[in-house]
């Protein structure tokens, strides 16, 4: 967890600074806004990195690389970071969700099949009883 917290004030602090840097193309934004944009896209950013399956030493050497990026480079590598944690996070969803429908699945057999056999049942002590009444 330390990792993490780490990993996303690095990106938090790199992003403020990158911002503040191009106050000039947000002119219509306050500094607070900018700020506050520059929190949340690092935020962001550094969660997104810090889940990546990525080792330690190149998430290192990314946020190197992210202090020299530009905002569209920056938006861009954040987009991939979450398409990759949310196609991840699917793979997981759908092996879980197959496996509970297979489970359904297994149990609604066994109730038909008991369902089977009770009805199969009845029909019989029907038949037996229709036969007495025949003979």
């Amino acid at each position: 967890m330390k990792k993490v917290k780490k990993i996303v004030l690095k990106t938090v602090k790199q992003e403020k600074k990158r911002l503040s840097e191009d106050e000039k193309l947000l002119a219509d934004l306050s500094r607070e806004q900018i700020l506050d944009l520059a929190d949340a896209s690092g935020r962001k950013l550094g969660f997104l990195l810090a889940l990546s399956p990525l080792e330690d030493k190149i998430k290192e050497s990314i946020m190197d690389i992210l202090e020299l990026a530009t905002p569209a480079q920056l938006d861009k590598f954040s987009e991939m970071l979450e398409l990759s944690y949310l196609e991840s996070g699917n793979k997981e969803l759908e092996e879980s969700f197959k496996k509970e429908v297979e489970q359904i699945k297994t149990t609604f057999d066994e109730k038909e099949k008991a369902l089977e056999e009770e009805t199969l049942f009845i029909l019989e002590q029907i038949e037996n009883k229709t036969l007495k009444i025949n003979v």
